[in-house]
């Protein structure tokens, strides 16, 4: 005899969070033999359990029977009278028994769900008993087996046979957004350090005992083999297998993945925050720590042995560690480097590893700040004392990129003699970072040529840590110094991992420089995050750049405005130039070019075309070939590279263009990408440079139109309305009101267009009633472009216009177009491009964005959702949708309109989806006793199709759960009448509905 309450049937779970990911898992165990649930205590398993039984009612795909464990279960007898009790068996029936009685629903699935298997130990009878009923279950039954340790159950074939679903504590675990749903009023960030565990959050919030939750529900339930584990664990502060394994000298890994709280990461394991002070410490601790230690350094996982050291103040070994974590390789994140330099004892601060840690972290900070630069010259003198070259050889590098970012040429020079002198003695790495050295020493003399020669010398197998990333950010600079695209060399350098200073802009001025606008405004938002004040001054400016390229002056403005505020300390330096032009060019864009030539020749008398200005000139060569083109022409004396005369062909072209000479315009090359039409002349000048190519017939003009149109948008309408208006050239005036019918504006108010029913369209919040909408045909145009959103000329007049002629269908689209154009657009200007629906050549398109709203895609999107929530065996959620979807459904797909045999495929269609979607309604709301309103979905469904049987079948339970028999046999009766032109109800539920009426 049980005393166990919910022995054979789950607990009522009212308010807790539904885990969808959890459901999903469950929702399976009709279709899988085993699913296992293992967690520690606390960690909502019955509860999740308990929801998907709740779940399987409103929506049955089998039969759950339930069962929960209790420590009796260790007795095979004991057992299995449970077992019968669940499937409703007399307690002496025996196992046979308890099988036949699952298998006589078959073909229904039948799913037995074992709760709290724990309690049943492993080499029990009890075990034997439930090893053997699993093993003999019949076809049409699985089993969930839940429980805080791996069930009692050898599953590896079945595992193998992919017949094993399994839920652990990850899974179980509670996300940020479930916490946050359960913790209400903002509390959520008092629970960060429960681990997700649901019992202790759920105390938390109820202010009771999280502490002596873990001491009389977690740990006294722990074997001692496992509380061993976790004392080890917990005294290390993390381990792996193999590492606990040398130090207890036995397999841990079966132990470890029982531990509650106790997280795997790339075979990690770390024990959580919660038992750092609810576990004993082990014997012999400090041997322990030790060992460890040793073991880690010895198997090259210096970065854990760091941070045990840190932990357990193991200082005789943390130098070693910190050296073996810090050199030659440091994949290790800023954050924890941070951690490690604030958390290291004075004595291994004061070491060479422990200054070269504090110059990574204060070049974090500010990359040009002298406390960088200063630790690292100190970390090379202490590895001298300590005689450690290679490490010196490290510390050097860090200190030459240290001085090239503060672009102190002087500090420069000893380094890089002290690294040649290292390189004569015949060690390796100092070779190879002189080279970096003079790489970089070719960039400050503007010879990039000499950069990439000496570049490709170095053996990328012996750069480490940054330093690879480094070397490919040096070929970025002499790529784009020489003109040469350079975005995958960017990329690389970007996806490296080791943000330095200087590269959180690379890839940007990469993709712009080759007209790759859209990875170049992507990087403006999304790029990594600049290192040091001066990186931040010139991202500013980047960003000015591109801000004014696209049209988007209020931010060119502010980014501006924010680089000149960080313009102290660079008064007088070549940066400056950077600035100065980016505001020339955003007056240009926005003051016209009265004043342009006169900007760029002031600061060409500031700075000078040289060495240390050309890397800044030749990002702006086509403004310079239009507006100044003598020093244009001086700096094409230099090995220009094809992105460079790209800018000139179109300066120049640009330049004669305000001459009123557009021969040039015939022959100029053009930008490939077509975005290289935005760095060669920004904006205003993109746009004359298209209409004059317009003018002079160049096919290239009219795909540069619409890209400008797709990537900029309104800014470029304006440019070209601009030309259109005031050009002084009378063909690149025409040209540009050409250009201006091929982009669309978009419409100042929202459409609402409803097609489930009367077709009906609403602008603005006001229905549109006017002779054109009436139209049949124009209603159909729309319909069948909703349906077909992609679609060709041809497509349409078949299905329009079947019987007519080529000629006269061709006139007839044309017609209805033009009418539809004026409905949806009633405001748009004649000659303007229209916006919904667009066409190019033999194509067609309707654009369905925010400012179209339609009743068919959304009754689409809503019950493609439901029907995924319910794969995730979560009904509960489905229902609104269901709900929402069968609310839009006001009748047939344009029931007003055509008739063509689309039209009635497409009606067919959906009504066959409302038809499905709200029977699902009605059967869910039965399922959770809300019996009118399913009654009145049921309804719904019989006045649109009278021959669902899964209708009627809903109306006649709707009245049998009210008790109304008399009802439910006249709904049965109007059921066999309307489908007994079919052979009347064939359904076997609806032949259960009907014994029940005869009883």
């Amino acid at each position: 005899m049980s005393n166990r309450p919910f022995r054979t049937r789950p607990p009522q779970i009212d308010g807790a969070v539904l885990r969808r990911r959890v459901q999903r898992v469950l929702h399976q165990r009709f279709d899988q033999r085993v699913t296992v649930v293992q967690a520690g205590a606390g960690f909502g398993k019955t509860t999740a359990l308990a929801q998907a039984v709740d779940q399987n009612r409103l929506l049955p795909l089998g039969i759950d029977v339930w069962m929960g464990c209790e420590p009796g279960d260790v007795d095979a007898g004991h057992l299995l009278s449970g077992f019968a009790a669940a499937v409703g068996l007399a307690d002496d029936a025996d196992r046979e028994t308890v099988l036949a009685t699952l298998a006589a629903h078959s073909p229904t699935a039948v799913c037995l769900i074992v709760d709290d298997v724990h309690e049943i130990t492993a080499g029990s009878e009890g075990a034997a008993a439930l090893a053997a009923l699993v093993d003999d279950l019949p076809a049409n039954a699985g089993v969930v087996l839940a429980g805080r340790v791996d069930p009692p159950v050898a599953l590896a074939r079945l595992e193998a046979q992919g017949q094993v679903s399994r839920l652990g504590e990850d899974d179980l675990a509670l996300t940020a957004e479930e916490i946050a749903d359960m913790a209400g009023d903002g509390r959520a960030g008092e629970l960060d350090g429960l681990g997700g565990w649901p019992a202790l959050i759920s105390l938390a919030l109820q202010a009771r005992g999280v502490r002596s939750f873990l001491d009389q529900e977690v740990l006294r339930s722990l074997q001692p083999d496992q509380r061993e584990v976790l004392e080890v664990v917990v005294a290390l502060g993390g381990a792996d297998a193999e590492l606990i394994g040398t130090v207890l000298g036995r397999d841990v890994i079966p132990t470890l993945r029982s531990l509650p709280l106790v997280h795997e990461a790339d075979g990690w394991f770390e024990a959580h925050d919660l038992w750092a002070n609810a576990v004993e410490a082990p014997a012999g601790i400090s041997t322990l720590r030790h060992e460890a230690v040793r073991h880690l350094l010895e198997r090259g996982d210096a970065a854990h042995a760091v941070e045990q050291c840190l932990r357990t103040g193991l200082d005789d070994l943390l130098g070693s560690a910190l050296r073996q974590a810090a050199m030659p390789g440091w994949s290790v994140p800023i954050e924890r480097k941070r951690s490690w330099l604030e958390r290291l004892p004075t004595k291994v601060r004061d070491l060479g590893v422990g200054h070269y840690l504090a110059g990574l972290v204060a070049r974090d900070a500010d990359a040009g700040s002298t406390r960088s630069r200063d630790h690292f010259a100190t970390a090379a003198e202490r590895f001298v004392e300590e005689g450690d070259v290679e490490a010196e050889v490290l510390a050097l590098a860090a200190l030459g990129v240290a001085d090239h970012i503060r672009r102190d040429t002087a500090a420069l020079l000893p380094t890089g003699i002290r690294l040649a002198e290292l390189s004569g003695q015949g060690v390796a790495s100092a070779t190879t970072y002189a080279l970096l050295g003079e790489a970089i020493v070719h960039l400050a003399a503007a010879d990039p040529d000499a950069m990439l020669s000496t570049i490709s010398r170095i053996d990328p197998e012996s750069l480490h840590g940054p330093f690879p990333a480094m070397a490919d950010w040096v070929r970025t600079q002499a790529l784009s110094l020489a003109g040469r695209p350079s975005m995958d060399v960017a990329r690389r350098c970007v996806e490296g991992g080791v943000p330095l200073p200087g590269m959180s802009d690379v890839l940007m001025a990469a993709a712009w420089r080759e007209g790759e606008i859209a990875t170049a405004r992507h990087e403006m938002d999304h790029g990594q995050i600049p290192d040091g004040e001066r990186d931040r001054y010139l991202r500013f400016i980047w960003r000015a750049v591109i801000a004014t390229a696209v049209g988007d002056v209020d931010r060119a403005r502010r980014e501006l405005a924010a680089a000149r505020d960080r313009r102290v300390g660079h008064d007088g330096e070549i940066t400056d130039l950077a600035l100065r032009l980016a505001e020339a060019t955003l007056a240009l864009e926005t003051d016209g070019p009265v004043d342009g030539p006169a900007a760029f020749a002031a600061q060409i008398d500031a700075f000078p075309v040289g060495d240390q200005t050309l890397f800044w000139y030749t990002a702006a060569l086509g403004h310079l070939a239009r507006y100044h083109p003598a020093t244009a022409d001086e700096l094409e004396q230099r090995n220009l590279g094809p992105l460079h005369r790209r800018d000139l062909a179109v300066g120049r072209a640009l330049f004669a263009l305000d001459r009123g000479d557009l021969d040039p315009m015939v022959e100029a090359p053009w930008p490939e990408p077509v975005g290289g039409v935005l760095p060669a002349a920004m904006l205003r000048g993109a746009c004359e440079f298209v209409a004059a190519g317009w003018a002079v017939d160049r096919p290239e003009a009219a795909p540069t139109a619409d890209w400008l149109a797709l990537e900029v948008g309104e800014p470029a309408r304006a440019h070209f309305r601009t030309i259109a208006d005031d050009h002084e050239v009378a063909k690149v005036a025409r040209a540009a009101g050409e250009i201006l019918g091929r982009i669309p504006v978009p419409p100042p108010e929202p459409r609402e267009l409803r097609l489930l029913g009367p077709a009906e369209l609403i602008i603005g919040g006001r229905a549109v009633d006017d002779a054109n909408w009436r139209r049949e045909k124009l209603r159909s145009l729309i319909g069948y472009l909703v349906l077909n959103p992609t679609t060709t000329r041809d497509a349409v007049m078949t299905a329009l216009w079947p019987e007519a002629d080529e000629d006269a269908a061709r006139r007839n689209l044309r017609s209805t177009l033009n009418l539809a154009h004026k409905v949806l657009e009633p405001a748009r200007a004649s000659g303007d491009a229209t916006w919904f629906i667009r066409s190019d050549g033999a194509s067609m398109r309707l654009m369905v964005d925010e400012h179209l709203r339609i009743d068919a895609l959304r009754f689409d999107h809503l019950l493609n959702s439901a029907d995924s929530l319910l794969d995730d065996g979560a009904p509960s959620m489905a229902l609104p949708l269901f709900v929402e979807a069968s609310a839009l459904y006001r009748g047939d797909f344009l029931a007003d309109a055509s008739y063509d045999d689309w039209a009635i495929a497409a009606r067919d269609l959906l009504r066959s989806r409302f038809v499905d979607g709200t029977c699902r309604a009605a059967e869910l709301l039965l399922a959770a006793n809300r019996i009118d309103e399913s009654l009145a979905y049921a309804t719904k469904v019989l006045d649109a199709e009278p021959w669902s049987e899964r209708a009627h079948r809903a109306v006649i339970a709707a009245h049998l759960e009210r008790g109304d028999r008399t009802a439910a046999r006249r709904a049965l009766a109007a059921c066999e009448e309307a489908l007994a032109d079919f052979g009347g109800p064939a359904d076997d539920a609806t032949q259960m509905l009907s014994r029940r009426l005869e009883q």
